[in-house]
């Protein structure tokens, strides 16, 4: 089969969540037999335009414009439109399958596509199909409980009063035309994903389940490797608190500073690990830390990648994700339990789809800081506790979540539309 993929950003330029799930697929589905080819962007002019990632054909088009018309230009650029119809000349697919395209692909190119009478699929990888920003509007900071129900329905005032003057109202009308007339199966990788689409009416022919896989082995660590990366870090004798990916507000970053101050009055050794640089967000963290006197007591490894990666997820006692946003599937979920580390997770979003609570590891609000230090601390002090939920975390991937076995669901996908 050959499958055309559309994703606003894909290695080797600076990728988030869905970025990094587009190029994991890209490498499953290759490894699968089929041929893959890969419709991106960059940001700047005099990049090649044809290049290799790791034996995928990537196609780059030159994209760059002043954010504050993305509400416009998300839906159709005429340059893009071009730039697109162009390349789509060249290649004749068997499906086109689109990733995250509401920044500069646009959502016309799934309309370009339809039109040739190539199957459409859409991976949502968050709610931007119906904001404009991080979702978190349906959260109450002063609830400190893990709600059994959410509502869902987006409030276009609370949209207009955040976004002001780059708010178009009929963005999210035109987005829901475009997916109702020209995508063949809508992905979420959450049931919680698929509640936030019904409940603003973002509907496709199809709307499907299927969680994002991950590739186990790139996770298997020797205790040598984790212990070298211990000692490289200056972190023995210390129990690692590890947080992974974006850090910001909406991550949670305020609550694991504040859950720390607790967390060490009990652990003393404790010591959080930020897999970022201390730049941006970060310093507002550190800010607290220091009010707080807790600020030797975070340090940070930078971005890592491969068995750097690998080796701080393994070494780590304890991963927190702690987002206070619709978290739709953190991949940070699928790489901790896949080292065999418990995760205490939020409960907004999907997170809790794929971390069991009490078994690999904890889910909680993370407004609840001190419920957040308590279970922390629990996995911290309780070694038996710690170790049972690791191994039941990285049974649980290879059963469910192996990134093959998650290609083969999507090729099937694929033969029936």
């Amino acid at each position: 089969m050959r499958i055309l993929l559309l994703t606003d950003l894909f290695p080797p330029e600076m990728t988030g969540g869905a970025g990094r799930v587009a190029a994991l697929q890209t490498r499953a589905l290759r490894e699968l037999g089929h041929e893959v080819h890969v419709l991106t962007t960059s940001r700047e002019a005099t990049s090649s335009p044809d290049i290799q990632v790791d034996g995928i054909s990537v196609h780059r088009l030159p994209v760059a414009y002043p954010m504050r018309w993305q509400s416009y230009l998300s839906l159709y650029n005429p340059i893009v439109s071009r730039r697109i119809s162009h390349f789509f000349d060249t290649l004749s697919p068997d499906i086109v399958h689109a990733h995250n395209i509401h920044a500069y692909l646009t959502y016309h190119s799934l309309v370009q596509a339809h039109q040739r009478n190539w199957p459409v699929v859409l991976t949502a990888h968050d709610t931007m199909t119906m904001t404009y920003q991080k979702f978190d509007e349906f959260i109450d900071p002063s609830h400190y409980e893990i709600p059994d129900h959410f509502e869902y329905r987006v409030n276009p005032w609370d949209q207009l009063r955040r976004q002001r003057f780059r708010y178009f109202p009929l963005r999210n009308a035109l987005i829901r035309r475009v997916v109702r007339h020209n995508v063949d199966a809508l992905i979420s990788p959450s049931h919680a994903l698929l509640d936030v689409l019904a409940a603003n009416r973002v509907q496709a022919c199809r709307m499907i389940h299927l969680p994002n896989g991950i590739d186990p082995s790139e996770f298997s660590t020797t205790s040598e490797d984790r212990h070298q990366f211990r000692i490289d870090n200056d972190l023995v004798g210390r129990q690692i608190v590890l947080v992974a990916g974006r850090i910001n507000q909406a991550k949670g970053g305020r609550q694991i500073v504040e859950a720390l101050e607790l967390i060490v009055n009990q652990v003393p050794g404790a010591v959080l690990l930020i897999l970022a640089k201390p730049d941006g967000y970060a310093q507002t963290m550190l800010s607290i830390a220091e009010s707080r006197g807790i600020r030797q007591y975070i340090r940070f490894a930078g971005w890592l990648s491969g068995e750097q990666l690998a080796a701080a997820f393994g070494a780590a006692d304890v991963c927190v994700v702690p987002s206070v946003y619709f978290d739709n599937f953190p991949t940070v979920n699928l790489e901790a339990m896949a080292a065999s580390t418990p995760v205490v997770a939020t409960c907004f979003g999907g997170s809790r789809e794929v971390v069991v609570d009490h078994e690999t590891g904890f889910i909680v609000n993370p407004y609840a800081t001190d419920s957040l230090a308590d279970q922390v601390i629990r996995l911290l002090t309780d070694d038996a506790l710690r170790t049972e939920m690791g191994s039941r975390s990285r049974q649980r991937i290879l059963e469910d979540y192996d990134w093959l076995n998650q290609a083969r669901k999507l090729v099937a996908i694929y033969q029936q539309i």
